[in-house]
């Protein structure tokens, strides 16, 4: 059967599998006017990329499209629409909460290259690196464009963006063009042009993710280890692991989250440090490409096992309004008010806001008594975010450590990403979450284009072939980089 006739056969299979919620356009619109208010009066970064007038007219024309009864995931895609142009990647947007885990969603784990759709692992009869060309009647290219605007993103960065549709395609997917409980497919296999189709079922969340350690984008392989265990310990850890490679005099740090207890993010990495020194270790790799952020002081600790100067992070923080805009829809405020907002900024005025150009930690960026004196490399990718990507940035400063992979997910300039705020708009249900304070940064190179993430020093692009092979692309560049036997 051609691919045509099995989209028109199942079509009317694929019917949605929950009940949306219907909102007139009345109670549309005054989620809307509440969002605007909140962003115009709350947001410290509104403006960045988007003028005043440009962001009027998108909430007027948004409005404007509004005539007849919407859904509440319609009303939620066209909110997205609107944070797409901001370009705030802490400017979080969430469907209501009856979309739950227990639907069901596409479920072939995607890997991007090239802005194409590739599998990431050998399921369903469809090999490994297959090339998908289309879903239904979407191709790759239109898919994997309209899923973009899903996935905030800091300035015009795309590589954090690629990255979330990766680890969130079939969910997304069920958002942007339904759910389903079947798909048929248009793929190729490796290096072959010919195209086959498929018809794959539907299958739940909870399960998809469960199986997110037969990515072979893992590469468990390349480290000889088998595909779940080296998951758990290097993936799903979030406490910091070190290993060695004794033939390269090289240890590799992973750290996959910052959001760690400081005293006990403190006290682990001065062991690993002490094991690092008793070890010999002339090289060390540090990977932070799956890290996505966490608590501020523990990239500050681990910076200060690299360097042998004072260090400095921040220019400024800046804030529009004292005050938490729309209280009425708030549903949860993580931190006191008057201390951290309006007592804090208070008697900083600026011309369209407050500003406080004191860093209150800056007294802890000092230097270890005796911190690590070899090679240093720094591993990113679009996954390195928030208190992560300022790590990566302190390593891009450092001209005596090398940063490699890819452009950071966070922004190189500035973040909005303290004092969140989360909400839940009356009407849909929709909750988001805005962050109220906007640093900027310190920066050496003020050659690096505005709306840019951390570019490493050293691209590392990922390729099918390495996909296929299991080969980790930068640890490879780094092993050969290193080698005894190199020329």
């Amino acid at each position: 059967m051609k691919l045509r006739h099995l989209i028109l056969f199942f079509a009317g299979l694929n019917t949605s599998l929950f009940a949306q919620k219907k909102i007139t356009p009345e109670k549309a619109i005054t989620d809307l006017t509440i969002f605007e208010n909140i962003l115009r009066q709350g947001h410290p970064g509104l403006y960045d990329y988007i003028s005043e007038t440009e962001i009027a007219a998108l909430f007027s024309e948004t409005k404007r499209t509004i005539q007849d009864t919407i859904t509440d995931l319609e009303l939620y895609k066209k909110m997205l629409s609107i944070t797409d142009k901001v370009n705030d990647g802490h400017l979080l947007l969430f469907p209501p909460k009856h979309f739950s885990n227990h639907q069901l969603h596409f479920p072939l784990l995607i890997k991007i290259i090239d802005r194409q759709l590739y599998t990431d692992t050998g399921e369903f009869d469809i090999p490994v690196g297959s090339r998908i060309h289309r879903i239904h009647d979407n191709s790759d290219i239109e898919i994997i464009t309209r899923l973009k605007k899903y996935i905030p993103n800091d300035g015009i960065n795309t590589t954090k963006i690629m990255k979330g549709i990766e680890q969130n395609f079939g969910q997304l997917l069920s958002y942007e063009f339904g759910f389903k409980k079947e798909f048929v497919i248009e793929y190729s296999l490796p290096s072959e042009k010919e195209k086959k189709t498929a018809i794959i079922s539907a299958d739940k969340l909870a399960t998809i993710k469960h199986r997110a350690f037969k990515r072979n984008s893992n590469f468990a392989a390349f480290h000889q280890e088998e595909k779940a265990a080296y998951s758990l310990k290097y993936i799903q850890n979030k406490l910091p692991v070190i290993r060695y490679k004794k033939e390269y005099h090289a240890a590799i740090l992973t750290i996959n989250s910052f959001q760690i207890d400081p005293n006990k993010f403190e006290l682990d990495i001065s062991n690993i440090f002490k094991e690092i020194k008793k070890n010999k270790v002339q090289h060390l790799i540090i990977d932070i490409r799956r890290n996505d952020g966490g608590m501020r002081k523990n990239a500050i600790t681990l910076y200060s096992y690299l360097t042998q100067t004072y260090f400095k992070q921040r220019i400024n923080d800046y804030i529009t309004s004292l005050s938490i805009p729309e209280k009425k829809y708030v549903q949860k405020v993580f931190l006191p008010e008057k201390e951290f907002l309006t007592d804090k900024f208070i008697n900083h005025p600026v011309y369209s806001g407050w500003k406080l150009n004191f860093d209150n930690m800056e007294t802890m960026m000092v230097p270890q008594q005796h911190p690590f004196s070899g090679k240093v490399y720094v591993l990113t990718s679009g996954n390195t975010f928030a208190t992560a990507a300022s790590f990566a940035l302190l390593a891009k400063n450092d001209k005596k450590i090398i940063t490699i992979g890819e452009e950071t997910g966070g922004a190189y300039y500035h973040h909005n990403g303290e004092y969140p705020v989360s909400y839940q708009f009356p009407n849909s249900s929709i909750r988001m979450v805005l962050y109220m304070i906007k640093t900027n940064h310190y920066v050496r190179d003020t050659t690096i284009p505005k709306g840019s993430g951390i570019p490493p020093d050293r691209y590392i692009k990922t390729t099918l072939r390495h996909i296929l092979d299991e080969t980790d692309p930068e640890l490879d560049y780094i092993y050969r980089l290193i080698s005894p036997k190199a020329p």
